[in-house]
C-alpha cells in the first residue's frame, strides 16, 4: 500500500481519537459542574434548614423563659399569701369535724370557740409542723345517756380523729338527779392545723 494512503489513515485515526478524548473531557467537565451545582444547592438547603431550626429553638427558648418567669411570679405570690390565709380558721370545717368525732347518743348543748393566734418564737430550733399546732380553742358541754362509758368512747373518738386535742374536761354530773343515767360534762378542745383554711388551695401553685 502506498505510503500516502497509510499516512492519511493514520491521520484519520488520530483525529478520531482526539475527538473522542475531547468529547470525554467535555462530558467530564459537565459532570463535574453538575456535581458542584448539586453540592452547593444541597449545602444551601442544609443552611436554610439549620437557620429555620435555630429560629424555632430561639422561639421555644423565649416562650419557655416567659413561662418560667410567670411560674416564678406565681410561686412568689404563693409564698406571700399562703401564710396569710393559712392562719384563718375554717369554722365550718371545724364544726363538721367535731360533729363527726362526736359519737352517736351525745348532744352538744353549748359551744363557744375562738381563734388561736399563731405562736411567734425567736428560737433557732426547728419549728413544729403547722398541722400539729392549735388554730382554735373550743369549749363545749355535752349531754349523754350512759355516763362514763359514753365519755370514754367520746374521748377516744376525738383523739383518734387527728383534728383535735383535749385540753381539759370537767367531772361527769348526772342530769335530773342520781336516779337517771343521763349525764353532762364540759371539755375544752384545741382544733389543730390539719383543718386548713378553705382559701389555702386558691393560692397553691402546682409543682412542675
Amino acid at each position: 500500500m502506498p505510503p500516502e494512503v497509510l499516512l492519511r489513515r493514520k491521520a484519520a485515526r488520530t483525529d478520531r481519537i482526539v475527538r473522542a478524548v475531547a468529547v470525554l473531557l467535555v462530558l467530564a467537565m459537565i459532570g463535574g459542574g453538575v456535581a458542584r451545582f448539586l453540592s452547593v444547592h444541597n449545602a444551601e438547603n442544609q443552611k436554610a434548614a439549620a437557620t429555620q431550626n435555630v429560629a424555632s429553638i430561639s422561639a421555644l427558648i423565649a416562650k419557655y423563659n416567659k413561662a418560667q418567669q410567670e411560674y416564678s411570679r406565681l410561686r412568689a405570690d404563693e409564698a406571700l399569701f399562703s401564710p396569710v390565709v393559712a392562719g384563718e380558721v375554717n369554722w365550718p370545717a371545724v364544726l363538721l369535724d367535731l360533729a363527726k368525732a362526736t359519737p352517736n347518743g351525745g348532744t352538744i348543748t353549748s359551744l363557744t370557740g375562738a381563734a388561736t393566734p399563731p405562736a411567734t418564737t425567736k428560737s433557732t430550733t426547728a419549728a413544729p409542723p403547722a398541722s400539729s399546732l392549735p388554730i382554735a380553742s373550743l369549749t363545749l358541754t355535752i349531754v349523754a345517756p350512759s355516763g362514763y362509758p359514753y365519755f370514754e368512747t367520746w374521748y377516744d373518738s376525738v383523739l383518734s380523729s387527728g383534728q383535735f386535742q383535749i385540753e381539759e374536761w370537767s367531772s361527769i354530773q348526772p342530769v335530773g338527779g342520781k336516779s337517771t343515767s343521763v349525764v353532762t360534762y364540759s371539755a375544752t378542745l384545741e382544733a389543730l392545723g390539719t383543718i386548713q383554711s378553705s382559701r389555702l388551695s386558691e393560692f397553691k401553685v402546682a409543682i412542675k
